[in-house]
């Protein structure tokens, strides 16, 4: 699936309570103010683009109304 077109996606990293470097992707609709937010955790060693078509599926179904952040 597709990340729709009004879905701006934006690479990131967090911090670790230990120091490690955390990479993930932001989803946010446009033009809505979210109500929730969804955290899609992953499994170790899978590459964080293995979760990008959860991440826009659940962004389509949810009536574009959240925000996700997807490892």
């Amino acid at each position: 699936m597709q990340i729709p077109d009004d879905v701006t996606v934006t690479a990131t990293q967090l911090s670790a309570y230990d120091g490690v470097t955390l990479a993930a992707d932001h989803f946010v609709p446009q033009g809505r103010r979210p109500s929730y937010g969804v955290l899609i955790a992953p499994a170790m060693g899978v590459p964080r683009g293995y979760y990008r078509s959860f991440a826009a599926a659940f962004t389509w179904q949810e009536a574009q109304a959240l925000v996700e952040l997807s490892p």
